[in-house]
């Protein structure tokens, strides 16, 4: 879900990405194969209990997606405030689009890879869910040091992603979600 884009002196460049479900073209159904392949309720539901975003708290969270976190989040309690950071232009074409027909206006920015977009200290919480196991290992450091960078002190960073599977069964099931 998050390209890297390299700075250079007079235009900016990018390298390939994996984009939601590992290609542009079914980005479109990124929603519709997690609901068919997880179960979907559950798991907003434990991520939204773990945020439990509290009134006047400043949230983000990296790699909104197609914004279907940030809409729990905003329903759990509709006086935290939320932004969203995402790489992938036409995953925040679809959040934007889900956003507007809510009436619902949460800053969504786009990240280039290298440094957020934010300030030392800004936010209370941080969360992110199903991009780390999209990154490899530097990336992945790189990635949570700026987000310990705008992390107030004190607050707290909650990532929900996949585990090591625990069973033939559950390696044969991701298996059959990778091919999909």
């Amino acid at each position: 879900m998050f390209p890297f884009i390299l700075k250079t002196n007079k235009k900016m460049e990018q390298k390939k990405y994996i984009p939601a479900l590992g290609y542009d073209f079914l980005t479109a159904y990124y929603d519709l194969a997690i609901k068919i392949t997880m179960p979907e309720k559950k798991f907003r539901r434990l991520l939204v209990e773990e945020i439990n975003p509290k009134e006047n708290e400043h949230i983000l969270e990296f790699g909104f997606g197609t914004g279907q976190n940030l809409l729990l989040v905003q329903q759990e309690n509709p006086k935290s405030k939320l932004e969203g950071l995402d790489i992938d232009p036409k995953v925040k074409a679809i959040a934007e689009h889900k956003l507007a027909k809510k009436k619902i206006k949460i800053p969504l920015h786009l990240y280039d890879g290298n440094v957020l977009p934010f300030a030392n200290e800004t936010f209370d919480k941080v969360y992110s869910c199903l991009v780390f196991h999209q990154l490899d290992a530097q990336t992945k450091q790189k990635c949570l040091n700026e987000l310990y960078r705008v992390l107030k002190p004190n607050g707290k960073l909650i990532i929900a992603d996949w585990g090591k599977a625990q069973s033939k069964l559950m390696r044969l099931t991701f298996g059959l979600v990778q091919i999909l």
